[in-house]
């Protein structure tokens, strides 16, 4: 079914990875593929860079848009494990790892992966139920790829992919890694015409809001 209509624009950018990998965000086996054409991102940026916009990231989704309630529910249908790529910060893996799951979470972004692990401490979720993979997921062949038995990219992801043919490939990859009678989710955006509209090249002030890490607006 269809989750109710939300106000946020579609996620921010995932950056290429600009630090290397640690102890729990080793990568995985994937395809070969040229760094610069992968699902086409920006080049790399600087750890600081890539850290302040993860930080940012985080305080742009403060307002909870309502989805770990349906992935807790397909949790509990499907029984697991799960496998969510493009997971950014840990906003639903960690929370499905606190409700006893285990969850295989995949990101491209180094910083965004940090955030997660700090996040999961915080939470006291162990290793055995949270496992963070560096990775691209266009191409990606985890070991326990055909044994998942729920699999998603959450709250737009699917549309940082520049090309049809990416977000066909991420399609791919959530299948092949689907046990038999697993459930794949997608989460994207149904903009109407006044949402489009507003897309116009325009620079807009949506909101401001306190960084409460700084204090700063």
């Amino acid at each position: 079914s269809r989750s109710p209509r939300r106000t946020t624009r579609p996620r921010r950018r995932r950056w290429p990875p600009t630090a290397a990998p640690s102890r729990r965000s080793a990568p995985w086996p994937c395809a070969a593929r040229p760094a610069a054409a992968s699902a086409g991102r920006a080049r790399a940026i600087d750890p600081a860079t890539s850290a302040a916009l993860a930080r940012l990231y985080d305080l742009d989704l403060a307002e909870d848009p309502g989805d770990l309630d349906l992935y807790l529910a397909l949790a509990e249908r499907t029984g697991g494990p799960i496998l969510e790529l493009a997971a950014g910060s840990g906003r639903l893996a960690v929370p499905l790892a606190a409700a006893g799951n285990r969850v295989t979470a995949v990101d491209l972004d180094p910083a965004m992966l940090e955030r997660a692990r700090a996040y999961a401490a915080r939470e006291s979720v162990d290793d055995d139920r949270l496992t963070l993979v560096e990775a691209d997921l266009l191409g990606l062949r985890l070991p326990d790829a055909g044994r998942y038995g729920l699999a998603f990219i959450a709250l737009n992801s699917l549309m940082i992919l520049a090309s049809r043919d990416a977000q066909r490939s991420a399609c791919r990859t959530l299948a092949e890694h689907l046990a038999p009678g697993g459930v794949a989710t997608m989460d994207v955006w149904l903009p109407d015409a006044d949402d489009l509209a507003r897309y116009d090249g325009r620079i807009v002030l949506e909101w401001p809001r306190t960084d409460p890490e700084t204090g700063r607006l």
